[in-house]
């Protein structure tokens, strides 16, 4: 390629990328919601993706509460 070549082509940046935050959250979401669905956790991976989600739940609830979510016994 010469110097004074103009470069056609279009670099895109991966998932998670500073430049592309925005768009990367629902597959995030949709990828946690399907590896929780395959763990004892799948009944609650909802509850749990919105105590993570939300940063005034996560604020108010309690280390004990929060593990409770982790537990299927």
């Amino acid at each position: 390629m010469l110097w004074n070549e103009e470069l056609s082509e279009t670099i895109e940046y991966p998932l998670g990328h500073v430049r592309r935050r925005d768009e990367c959250f629902d597959a995030l979401l949709t990828k946690f919601h399907l590896n929780l669905s395959k763990s004892p956790l799948r009944d609650r991976s909802y509850i749990l993706a919105e105590t993570l989600i939300s940063e005034s739940k996560l604020d108010v609830i309690t280390v004990t509460d929060f593990l409770k979510i982790f537990s299927w016994g």
